[in-house]
């Protein structure tokens, strides 16, 4: 399930057109430019960080915490979004690089994924994760439910 929710995200960020050449979960290994501090701009890194169960296990069942584990279990797939843009000035941060960040939200939140039971993606936050002198690196957290 990993896979199919992971390339409905991969699909997702390329459609932005100007990231459909530039988006990949391959960062490091073999890949080349491992630090990204070479690849062309603006590019996309996508990064599937955990899963983990929607619930307490503790909290079903007798007092002593020793309930039934349901035969349908919700988990939470975790995955960030790591976009990589120019740093030129303040006219094309407005006007090329924000607009850019948000092209990114609308292409994926709020969308549903047939493998996750129709649960829809969600936008849990966006940050400024790094600054060189020549790009900038915006992180995007993306959940996703999903029934196993």
């Amino acid at each position: 399930m990993i896979g199919e929710i992971g390339t409905d995200l991969l699909n997702r960020v390329r459609s932005v057109p100007s990231l459909a050449s530039s988006t990949s979960f391959a960062i490091g290994g073999k890949a080349t430019d491992p630090a990204l501090k070479t690849i062309p701009l603006p590019a996309c890194r996508l990064l599937f960080m955990n899963m983990y169960a929607d619930e307490d296990p503790r909290s079903t069942g007798s007092s002593r915490g020793g309930g039934m584990v349901p035969a349908d279990q919700v988990v939470i797939f975790d995955f960030r979004a790591l976009l990589i843009v120019p740093y030129l000035d303040d006219t094309d941060i407005l006007t090329v690089e924000f607009p850019l960040l948000n092209a990114v939200v609308d292409a994926i939140k709020d969308t549903s994924v047939p493998t996750a039971s129709g649960h829809r993606w969600r936008l849990l936050s966006q940050k400024l994760s790094f600054v060189y002198p020549d790009r900038l690196g915006f992180e995007q957290r993306y959940t996703i439910d999903a029934v196993l």
